[in-house]
């Protein structure tokens, strides 16, 4: 079949009925595009609208898998990146801190519900021990100093359910808030980068550009962020890699630099906040 069967349209304007094809190989066929002709042309004689559009896609998709395994380019992913940059584990260091953080914020928004419910615990005990004397006594031999004793213990009984009540209504509109520690990947476009990019790794980029292969490349970094609510503070960028992105928005690692160092920087920033006293921190 001559590749005339398929048509061929630049990826930012294309209509959902037209294979897409990279720039790069457009006009070049083989087997597999041959196979999603004929998938794209079943799926218009259909009428399947959602899967003519999952299909003219296809095409794009083997041509970028070519071009990059040819060039020795390999794709990355996010967990991928996460393995990289050692993400899990610095956010195991951050772990014993949030939980703390957490217990203290519980507290803190809980001083009087949690009062109410360590006043009624502590009062339990010591009145069921006077409770399981003065009962029996009084049945016994039952005088009216005894009986105004039981009334009394009665009205500490319920005293003690009230307590129990009062401290789940103060817990009603309390707002827990804490300061929780991350380490997240972060992406940026390589044009608005005003960190220094070592010069080796520029020469990989430019070599990387002049195939042809990407739209554009970003640049991934871990970065530590401390957040309250939904404000959060982002500590000094590091610079590991620059990865390059296809027109179909796969990415795919172009060089990479001082990972070592950089994860080494994010534990000692880690290290660093929790010797700071989270409550007077000013978190904006």
């Amino acid at each position: 079949m001559e590749t005339s069967v398929a048509e061929f349209v630049d990826v930012d304007n294309a209509p959902t009925t037209a294979l897409i094809r990279h720039d790069l190989m457009v006009g070049k066929t083989d087997t597999t595009i041959v196979s999603i002709v004929k998938e794209l042309e079943l799926d218009k004689e259909l009428g399947l609208k959602k899967q003519v559009e999952l299909t003219v896609i296809k095409a794009l998709n083997h041509d970028i898998d070519e071009l990059t395994s040819s060039r020795d380019y390999f794709e990355v992913s996010q967990s991928l990146l996460e393995k990289l940059f050692q993400i899990k584990k610095l956010r195991i260091m951050c772990l014993w801190t949030n939980c703390l953080n957490r217990v203290i914020g519980f507290l803190k928004a809980g001083i009087l519900p949690l009062s109410l419910h360590a006043l009624m615990l502590v009062s339990l005990y010591p009145l069921l021990r006077f409770s399981m004397w003065i009962w029996p006594v009084t049945t016994k031999a039952p005088t009216p100093l005894l009986v105004t004793i039981c009334i009394i213990d009665c009205i500490l009984w319920i005293g003690i359910v009230v307590l129990l009540i009062l401290g789940f209504i103060a817990w009603g509109d309390k707002s827990i808030e804490y300061v929780s520690l991350d380490v997240e990947i972060e992406s940026k476009l390589l044009s608005s980068i005003s960190e220094k990019i070592p010069y080796g790794a520029k020469l990989k980029v430019i070599e990387a550009k002049k195939t042809g292969i990407f739209k554009d490349f970003i640049y991934v970094s871990p970065e530590f962020h401390v957040k309250k609510m939904s404000h959060k503070i982002t500590f000094s960028t590091v610079d590991p890699a620059i990865l390059g992105v296809t027109t179909d928005n796969r990415k795919y690692m172009i060089v990479y630099w001082d990972i070592d160092k950089d994860v080494a920087k994010i534990v000692k920033e880690i290290e660093h906040f929790k010797k700071f006293k989270l409550n007077k921190t000013k978190i904006i």
